[in-house]
């Protein structure tokens, strides 16, 4: 198996961890036996928890190459439909990694850093190239609250509802 293939069993074993246990019992261990590797393999890839933690945020924004690329070629309606179709509806997989992820930055803010350069590369661009950027901003910020706000399971809108907002966040991306 590559170690690109490892890294990510993982990672997604580490989100399993999280979705069964809760954050707060991520450890090597578990990810290991979890993952079905020993813990000096897992080591190997990631030779502490923040490393491990770092692997998932680079997972996650690995998924997120297509908005950047779109971004920086100026298709910012193209962009910010591939942001929706990504974050509206994020991987339950993904949607543990970001649980984790959101547990630990209060004690290391740094391990969020990618994330905020991500961000802010989307931002940069959309004030560079869209025609109307406080529009383009309001559903790409509409798209990550949303996000952040089922994250965190702090809202859980009827299938109604959600509809209705994709299909509105969609119509003004285009």
């Amino acid at each position: 198996m590559s170690a690109a293939n490892t890294q990510h069993l993982l990672c997604r074993a580490a989100a399993e961890v999280i979705a069964e246990q809760g954050a707060a019992h991520l450890t090597l261990s578990a990810v290991a036996d979890r993952a079905g590797v020993s813990k000096g393999g897992l080591l190997y890839h990631y030779p502490n928890k923040r490393a491990l933690l770092a692997g998932m945020l680079e997972h996650l924004l690995a998924k997120r190459a297509a908005p950047q690329t779109l971004a920086s070629e100026g298709h910012i309606g193209a962009m910010l439909e591939e942001v929706i179709a990504l974050d509206i509806d994020l991987a339950a997989e993904d949607r543990h990694a970001a649980q984790a992820l959101l547990a630990v930055s209060a004690e290391d803010p740094e391990l969020l850093a990618p994330a905020r350069a991500y961000l802010a590369s989307l931002v940069t661009t959309i004030d560079r190239h869209a025609q109307n950027p406080s529009q383009a901003l309001t559903i790409l910020l509409a798209t990550e609250g949303l996000q952040l706000l089922e994250t965190l399971g702090l809202l859980a809108l009827t299938k109604v509802q959600r509809q209705r907002l994709i299909r509105h966040l969609r119509a003004a991306a285009a």
